[in-house]
């Protein structure tokens, strides 16, 4: 069971990458948090679980909400990057490309943990679960690059 976990969130981490070149900041959040609801129902069947209705609702909420600083803040800066000619442009893409991987992962990571607990990790507090998002982010960091050389 746990091998079918791992390789659902590789699928959608993988995807998640590919979501990043999209030129535009609004459309990689609203994609990512697209990604990671399909992600979520995939997991809680894989693990014979009801899809998780307020959980993920609340999961999509904070996603687009919370990426409304970033698209700001990556609009401002995208014109910045992307006035180098070509370079700019690909160095925006891989941006893009990896934070949208990486959130997916850690997400993917988080719910797997939920659902092997039985449905008990996501009723902890805030802070519990911001510090697994920042420890599966830093994961995702180290394995992605790995993920995708061997996906090409």
């Amino acid at each position: 069971m746990i091998d079918d976990g791992n390789e659902i969130i590789k699928k959608y981490t993988l995807i998640g990458a590919g979501v990043g070149v999209i030129p535009s900041p609004m459309v990689n959040s609203v994609g990512v948090a697209v990604l990671e609801i399909a992600m979520i129902d995939d997991l809680a069947r894989n693990y014979k679980f009801g899809f998780p209705t307020k959980l993920a609702l609340v999961k999509a909420f904070i996603s687009l909400v919370g990426s409304i600083g970033p698209v700001y803040l990556a609009l401002k800066s995208r014109s910045a990057v992307s006035s180098v000619p070509l370079v700019g442009q690909m160095l925006s893409a891989s941006i893009y490309s990896i934070t949208g991987a990486i959130s997916v992962y850690a997400v993917g990571k988080i719910f797997q943990q939920h659902f092997e607990s039985g449905g008990l990790t996501l009723s902890k507090d805030n802070s519990f679960l911001r510090k697994i998002f920042k420890e599966k982010s830093k994961e995702g960091k180290e394995i992605i690059p790995e993920m995708v050389a061997q996906a090409t």
